[in-house]
């Protein structure tokens, strides 16, 4: 039978001979059974976790399945193909669908035996189980350097991380501190005071975004070191630069169907505070000014649909997104809504979209001693009316 071969490491941390050392066994185990690998179908995924689907070796294997140029997917172990229950037992539903088996060599399990149900059942639990016994771990790891007094992966532009401590070598060879703590980095504290003053003064984060590139000013590595609004409004609203250090008030869960991760708030109760004067950048003056600027202009950002971004920030759509001549320049008198086009074509009519969307049996209460109207939005009382024509405005 014609074989591809899967293999995968998780992290940087272990070595990447690790990917040959499975392929050179999924390659004995087909010399021994007779089957031929396929040269220009052996995938691996370096250094991505088993518990994601977007890995793109794993991807265009689940493709290349389609085309039927092999009957057998060989993984040195089930947990190479994925870590996460779910995930690999959709992932083997897929290939199963286009009639290829996965032999699992180290487990002794090929799916196309239909006794191998069980163990391949048993297996995903086991190397899920172990996924979340790493994560344990981990972060209890990290828990106890932050009872420790120091700082656990929070690099932020403006400080720098230095190592303290007895150095000593892991079992990979590199060197290992006590753990790392965290100075101020005065050429890009600079920066921060600077975009903090510029914004406070009255200056837009666009126009500061803009001055800053010009400059060729490097940004925070992680934004490839150019700077966007998006850059500029995490740092404004950064607590850090105050000196105070929270962790642990995040975490990520993993979208199933994705694969991608989602950020989620923790309660307080789990958060690690940590408050530092010698770490602040920002004076409590200056930080409190940028604060109320922000908190002023937090309604000149329009969002979008939905529940994230600026969405629960934004103003009437109206006034972003005008479709009309003069919509969202003018409020009803009654309710202060938007004015808006409510009706007609062509020139059309303007009027109170709260009530245009409103039906006149549950209006609101700032209109009900106001003229009806019809189902389009316009008053028909004359002596009153709430309905402009467009063309009468515009002369």
């Amino acid at each position: 039978m014609k074989a591809a071969i899967y293999a995968r490491f998780s992290s940087q941390n272990q070595r990447s001979e690790s990917i040959a050392d499975q392929i050179t066994a999924c390659r004995r185990y087909a010399a021994r059974h007779g089957h031929e690998v396929l040269d220009d179908h052996i995938y691996a995924d370096e250094a991505l976790s088993g518990a994601r689907k977007d890995r793109p070796s794993l991807m265009a294997l689940v493709d290349a399945a389609a085309s039927h140029d092999f009957e057998m997917v060989l993984v040195d172990d089930l947990s190479r193909l994925a870590r996460d229950n779910y995930l690999m037992l959709t992932v083997m539903a897929e290939l199963e669908y286009e009639g290829v088996r996965v032999i699992s060599v180290s487990d002794g399990i090929d799916s196309g035996d239909e006794e191998a149900t069980l163990g391949i059942q048993l297996r995903g639990i086991f190397n899920e189980m172990h996924l979340q016994d790493l994560r344990k771990k981990t972060l209890r790891g990290q828990l106890g350097q932050k009872e420790r007094g120091f700082f656990v992966g929070e690099r932020t532009f403006g400080y720098r991380s230095i190592a303290v401590g007895e150095v000593r070598l892991d079992k990979s060879g590199k060197e290992r501190p006590d753990g790392y703590k965290m100075e101020i980095e005065p050429s890009e504290a600079a920066i921060v005071l600077r975009v903090f003053k510029e914004f406070a003064d009255g200056k837009s984060q666009t126009s500061i975004v803009k001055t800053l590139n010009e400059e060729d000013i490097p940004g925070p590595a992680k934004a490839g070191k150019k700077w966007s609004p998006s850059t500029v409004h995490r740092m404004l609203v950064n607590e850090k630069y105050v000196g105070r250090w929270i962790w642990n008030r995040t975490g990520n869960r993993r979208d199933p169907k994705t694969g991608k991760r989602r950020q989620y708030e923790k309660p307080q109760t789990e958060w690690k505070v940590h408050e530092d004067e010698a770490l602040r950048i920002i004076p409590e003056d200056l930080w409190l000014k940028a604060k109320e600027r922000k908190e002023a202009t937090r309604d000149t950002w329009p969002g979008g649909k939905g529940k994230r971004g600026f969405s629960g920030q934004r103003a009437s759509k109206e006034k972003h997104y005008p479709t009309h001549l003069l919509s969202g320049t003018m409020i009803c008198s009654c309710c202060e809504g938007t004015i808006g086009q409510v009706s007609g074509k062509g020139g059309g009519y303007y009027g109170c979209i709260r009530a245009a969307k409103k039906d006149a049996t549950t209006r609101s209460s700032f209109h009900e001693n106001e003229p009806r109207r019809s189902s389009s939005g316009q008053y028909r009382n004359d002596s009153k009316m709430r309905s402009t024509s467009a063309s009468s405005l515009i002369k």
